[in-house]
């Protein structure tokens, strides 16, 4: 997130587009493997649409699904030492 938020600021002048894509949790043969709750899981198809519909706008960053993305933004402002 910090890598594409400071090439957006250097190169939004530039004519080069950059966006940020955070998607929660994605049914994958991976995912399977977890041994614990992955809240708002969905499936491959509908992320994928997510990411298509964000690469086709002009908006700089987007989080799916809101509430999780909204979980890990708020995250930041915590102390180091709980974050870690």
């Amino acid at each position: 997130m910090s890598l594409a938020e400071t090439l957006y600021a250097d190169l939004r002048t530039s004519g080069v587009d950059v966006q940020l894509i955070n998607p929660g949790f994605i049914k994958t043969r991976l995912t399977e493997k977890n041994d614990f709750t992955m809240p708002f899981i969905m499936e491959p198809k509908e992320a994928a649409q997510h990411f298509v519909d964000h690469m086709q706008g002009d908006e700089f960053a987007r989080n799916f699904p809101m509430h999780f993305g909204a979980l890990f933004r708020l995250s930041q402002f915590l102390p180091d030492w709980l974050y870690y």
